[in-house]
């Protein structure tokens, strides 16, 4: 399939650049092309193909061509669980007119599937018997494959009716069917079935029957594979294809209801080789956030199965392994972009890596003008954004081919695999020496799994009332909403941050001070450093038994990242700061405190400081590749309906695509604006928000926000954390001293030392401390020597004066 996918990206592309108009590109060419975008799960890929040519015949009039797109787009709608979106398309196509009877037979099938996953369930039986009468009516052969799909709707609305024998009865059916007109099918097709086949089985207790079923699923995609030989496939045979992943995750469930956890962990572990394969093949990175929520359920899978091994045999082999799994589905799509970029700047002159950068930039400029022409809603210019969606389509295939070459000329070059045994040691090797404790959270939808992971050991633990917690933890958050609400209630805060604390194993000591604390879901979006080791007693914020007053917390979107951004600290030097302060002076959105944020910066500082109508987005592209430290302190957004998370400029708005697509090299950025952390929260991948697309385009160490900070708080915490950054060189323990002197300080009111004010910024970066430019302290030492030589030698006058007088 990926060979033909190849053959029609060439072909679409040679289309384009020639011109030509004497071919039908679209039954030929990008038909068969978006249909496999999204047979292989990369939908995004698959929907810019289809709407391109939804487009297309739109243009040329071609009703018949508009009704195939309609289809076609409303199964990646389906497949992305976008059933309402798939139901007007279906909906909207029905009432074209003609409509081919093929064509109406499908619209009906594909209606009653949305229906069967809304559990509409009469309405999808509805539609499924159109469907079939349908067939009745024009007996067409061609028309066969759908007749099974409809035989196999029906097995899917029987067991949501909890009817297992009729859906047996229904599966049996379809695939009697398909196996008497196999040339009509292709292999993977009837692997399918099969696999629906073994899957109804289970339901029905029968696992030896499954297992055997899905051996020969097997062996319908692996030509390879023979049963009788090795119960398990070679992952060396293994190609990019869903249905090889949809049958090995079936089998290991069926291995782990005969109670063989061995044989099922196996299968999960062929499950991500597998995975891999495809996502290698993905165009876009929305398409890979896409596959990482479908990894997390496999994940929690093999991590439960994993739990109970290690409370069975006490052997602590298991907890690593499970560590291995959680790690394998977190901010996968980050940390290969991290792993990218740090390689493809040390091949900087490969003229192969020159123009894969190029091209990467523009694939986020062409995001960014398609997305803030959409913003525009009823006034945008629908030909503006097909051509920018047909522009990215090209670069995407000329990226791939770029990926290939590269693969091709540097064949050892790999993303890290958490299983290899290396990745174990180098964690815990860099545990050692930054005298740190990995704590690593993995929520499923059944329990929530901490991994405590220090130089000597990986400890694995498991809470069941996941959901409570999660209750408990959106509670808290909630509290964050406005200045008085911790405040107007401080019994329950005080309670609720005990709470989750204890919950999440964070109560009891820690032999180290340091943290790396890798959270997950929605524990991304609480401070840590704001939750209570023990009860607190009475209102006076300052003395309560904050986390912060134990333990320096640093934040990674996963332990391998952390793991893997080992470099020399470079010396911190303090004229190479780019801060950047719009202000919006005489305007609503006037920020009356950043002024003295600057000031205290400053003081600090000989950096390069843009202001008001200099703080424009165009200065800020202009000079960010040229420090060491950004610091921004503005208006962002988390984003807001179809508009994705954005930052101000004095000037324009920068959005979340274009930050993609930027090449920073800064050791630090400071994001000192509202909710820069906070986005749509991906399965595994945390919130995608300013901040995840700042640590795209390069920056290892950030500090960001998690609510609409306030404006006074934020300007003294900011002066606080820069007096102690120029002194120390360590930006985690800096963080922690900043909010450390703003709860100590005297002239602060204690309701504005609630950890509303103090508590909305996080770090996410390494823990070491870089060497402080030294320049300041020779000229210092100079100075003070000078001083104290002159004293000596006015001393030494005196001395010899008083003496000659005496003689």
């Amino acid at each position: 399939m990926y060979e033909g996918i190849s053959a029609y990206e060439k072909a679409s592309h040679l289309f384009t650049v020639h011109a030509l108009t004497d071919f039908d590109i679209i039954e030929y060419c990008l038909k068969p092309l978006g249909n496999n975008y999204s047979m292989l799960g990369d939908y995004t890929s698959a929907a810019n193909i289809v709407k391109g040519y939804l487009y297309l015949a739109g243009q040329q009039g071609n009703d018949e061509q508009r009704i195939s797109a309609y289809i076609n787009l409303s199964i990646i709608y389906h497949d992305t669980g976008q059933y309402q979106q798939a139901i007007q398309l279906l909906q909207q196509a029905l009432t074209m007119s003609p409509v081919p009877a093929e064509k109406k037979m499908l619209m009906y099938y594909n209606l009653a599937r949305n229906y069967v996953d809304l559990r509409e369930l009469a309405k999808a039986r509805r539609y499924v018997n159109l469907a079939a009468s349908i067939y009745q009516q024009h007996l067409r052969s061609d028309a066969l494959p759908t007749l099974v799909h409809v035989y196999t709707l029906h097995a899917a609305i029987s067991l949501a009716e909890g009817q297992p024998t009729n859906a047996l009865t229904w599966i049996e059916k379809a695939q009697t069917l398909a196996v008497s007109n196999a040339p009509l099918f292709k292999n993977r097709e009837l692997a399918k079935l099969v696999n629906t086949h073994a899957g109804i089985l289970m339901i029905g207790g029968r696992d030896h029957e499954a297992i055997l079923r899905y051996h020969q699923a097997l062996t319908w995609l692996i030509p390879q594979y023979d049963p009788m030989k090795n119960e398990l496939p070679d992952a060396a045979a293994f190609y990019a294809e869903n249905a090889i992943k949809e049958t090995l995750d079936g089998m290991a469930e069926a291995y782990a209801k005969l109670n063989d956890p061995v044989k099922s962990l196996a299968c999960y572990k062929l499950w991500f080789k597998a995975e891999d394969l495809l996502r290698d093949t993905y165009n876009y990175e929305e398409a890979k956030l896409t596959q990482q929520a479908e990894n997390r359920n496999v994940t929690e899978k093999a991590l439960e199965l994993l739990y109970g091994l290690l409370e069975k045999t006490k052997d602590s082999r298991y907890a690593i392994e499970a560590f291995q799994f959680a790690e394998r589905t977190k901010a996968v799509t980050l940390r290969e972009s991290s792993e990218d970029r740090y390689w493809r700047q040390r091949q900087e002159q490969d003229t192969l890596v020159k123009t894969q950068n190029q091209l990467r930039y523009k694939q986020a400029m062409l995001a960014s003008e398609i997305v803030t022409e959409q913003l525009k809603q009823g006034q945008a210019d629908v030909v503006y954004i097909h051509q920018r969606i047909a522009q990215q389509t090209t670069n995407a295939v000329a990226l791939k081919e770029i990926a290939q070459a590269l693969e091709e000329k540097y064949p050892q070059r790999k993303l890290t695999d958490s299983f290899q045994p290396q990745v174990m040691r180098n964690l815990q090797r860099r545990l050692q020496t930054d005298r740190a404790t990995v704590v690593e959270f993995f929520f499923g939808t059944r329990a929530l799994y901490i991994f405590r992971v220090d130089q000597h050991s990986v400890q694995m633990s498991k809470v069941d009332a996941s959901e409570m917690l999660k209750q408990n933890v959106l509670a808290l958050r909630d509290f964050f909403a406005n200045a008085s609400a911790i405040n107007n209630q401080i019994e329950q805060y005080k309670g609720l941050a005990f709470e989750i604390a204890r919950a999440l194993h964070l109560v009891e000591p820690f032999a180290t001070s340091n943290i790396i604390l890798v959270p997950d879901g929605v524990l991304s979006l609480i401070p840590f450093d704001a939750l209570l080791y023990e009860k607190a007693s009475g209102v006076t914020y300052e003395n309560f038994p904050w986390l912060l007053r134990r333990y320096t917390i640093a934040y990674q979107p996963s332990a391998l990242i952390y793991a893997n951004a080992v470099s020399p600290p470079v010396a911190l030097d303090k004229k190479s700061l780019l801060g950047v302060f719009p202000v919006f002076h005489n305007s609503a959105l006037q920020l009356d405190y950043s002024i003295k944020e600057a000031g205290d910066i400053q003081n600090q500082t000989d950096g390069l400081f843009l202001f008001n109508e200099a703080a424009t987005q165009q200065a800020f592209l202009k000079q960010a590749g040229q420090f060491r430290i950004i610091h921004l302190s503005t208006h962002a957004s988390s984003g807001i309906d179809a508009a994705p998370p954005s930052i101000m400029f004095s000037d324009s708005t920068l959005y979340l695509p274009r930050i993609y697509g930027l090449n920073l090299k800064a050791d630090l950025l400071v994001l000192s604006a509202c909710e820069t952390g906070v986005g749509v929260l991906v399965k595994g991948e945390g919130a995608i928000s300013l901040a995840h697309g700042f640590q795209f385009s390069g920056i290892r160490n950030a500090i960001f926000s998690l609510w609409k900070v306030n404006d006074y708080s934020t300007a003294v915490l900011m002066g606080n954390f820069y007096r102690q950054y120029f002194a120390s060189g360590n930006k985690a323990e800096s963080l922690r001293l900043a909010r450390q002197d703003y709860l100590n300080d005297e002239t602060i009111d204690n309701t504005r030392k609630s950890p509303y004010y103090w508590a909305g910024f996080v770090y996410y970066g390494s823990l070491e401390t870089q060497p402080v430019d030294t320049a300041f302290s020779q000229l210092l030492f100079l100075s003070l020597a000078a001083v104290l030589l002159s004293i000596f030698a006015i001393i030494y006058v005196l001395y010899k004066r008083r003496h000659k007088v005496g003689a």
